[in-house]
């Protein structure tokens, strides 16, 4: 039997009888500590190997490389289950390439494996949300603001799902209790215009956007929306200062039609046609089914005596949108202009018979009649433009001149 004797005078004795016993026991101990360590070193090993793998999916996903990022991160997640980031990865990387299903399916498996992370309650929303079911992703966008407070992109959604369900009030009240918590605040005004669009608030848009701008490169961002908010608001010189230098930057004269022909009607406004005409010479002809940017180029080459241009642009109009008033009343200035007064008439009386209350129509019909000497007939349109808007100080002292 063991001998245990005191420690501090001698060492512990095994009878002799008992020692194959005990190097047995110490062999098959070694044995499994052994195992167990190998099976451990494997698993080590195996999850820097799935990290090296989803550091190089990550790369494939930011490089536009989806499919190749879907392979490498289904890799890094045989090697090792328990990566919720690479769940994410696998879900956003579906989700890119409009594999909703799929996405599902990887957000399923990360919640088999008990693998649980923000981001992946996000995309459940975003599943959700794909799924046109926002009231379920509403409840997902939720949780993830209420888990991670200062991210803007789970303040985004959720806001922006508000705004889907038709919250816009609620969205506008959580975004300003929100804002306290988010550092990027540029990205709040932005999300703060985008409801402000969504209300119909142009005054309110065109705030939001410009305390965006505070930073230079948000400012080239948005300096397009920006500008088109600005005409509709006519602050057409506002609009020109923010636009000339965005439209100045584009290599491209096709591109950015929006910012361009914002720009044109601006410069026109402030009675500058020519520089318009001219920036819609490199744009318009690009995109014949453009019919606004046809209908104002035409409008800036009659202002200029540009006939050619005009005729050009008005065809192109006709093409797209042969029964649009607007085409029509351009096509019939463009016959009076060029001494085609009979045909510029007949234009002009179809158009008031097809609209009766078209105050251009009207009113320059009884222009082509004055010019004529006949004015029964002027005094007859002035009369009827003022019949449909009685504030116009043209019409009126027309219609004085001739009495």
């Amino acid at each position: 039997m063991l001998q245990i004797t005191s420690h501090h005078k001698t060492k512990r004795r095994f009878p002799l009888s008992c020692l194959p016993f005990v190097a047995l026991l110490l062999s098959a101990c070694n044995a499994g500590s052994h195992t167990e360590h190998k099976v451990q070193a494997e698993q080590r090993w195996n999850h820097v190997r799935a990290r090296v793998q989803f550091q190089l999916a990550e790369k494939q996903y930011e490089g536009g490389l989806l499919e190749d990022s879907l392979r490498t991160v289904t890799e890094s997640l045989t090697l090792d289950a328990n990566q919720a980031d690479a769940y994410a990865l696998l879900a956003k990387s579906n989700l890119e390439l409009g594999k909703i299903a799929s996405a599902k399916n990887a957000l399923d498996l990360a919640t088999k494996s008990g693998a649980d992370h923000t981001s992946l309650t996000y995309l459940r929303g975003v599943v959700f949300e794909q799924k046109d079911q926002p009231d379920l992703a509403l409840r997902e966008f939720e949780k993830a603001y209420q888990a991670e407070p200062t991210n803007i992109d789970y303040v985004i959604a959720y806001v922006e799902c508000l705004a889907t369900l038709g919250q816009t009030d609620k969205a506008l009240l959580f975004l300003k209790n929100a804002s306290k918590e988010v550092d990027d605040k540029q990205s709040v005004s932005l999300l703060a215009a985008r409801l402000a669009e969504v209300e119909g608030d142009t005054n309110a848009v065109i705030a939001h956007l410009q305390s965006a701008s505070s930073d230079p490169e948000v400012a080239k961002a948005v300096a397009e929306d920006l500008g088109v908010y600005l005409v509709r608001a006519k602050r057409h010189t506002d609009a020109i200062r923010v636009l000339e230098p965005f439209v100045a930057s584009l290599a491209k004269p096709g591109t950015h039609g929006s910012a361009r022909k914002a720009l044109a009607t601006a410069l026109q406004s402030v009675g500058n046609p020519e520089s318009a005409r001219k920036i819609l010479l490199g744009y318009a002809p690009l995109h014949p089914s453009d019919v606004a940017a046809q209908i104002l180029l035409a409008k800036t080459s009659i202002e200029t005596r540009d006939m050619v241009t005009a005729l050009e642009a008005i065809d192109r109009a006709e093409q797209i949108a042969p029964e649009k008033t607007e085409v029509r009343f351009v096509r019939a200035v463009i016959q009076w202009r060029r001494g085609d007064t009979d045909l510029a008439i007949n234009s002009l009386a179809a158009l008031i018979h097809d609209n009766p209350n078209n105050f251009d129509a009207c009113y320059l019909l009884g222009e082509i009649h004055l010019s004529l000497d006949d004015m029964t007939s002027a005094r007859v349109y002035f009369r009827r433009a003022l019949e449909i808007n009685p504030t116009d100080p043209w019409a009126a002292s027309a219609l004085t001149s001739i009495s």
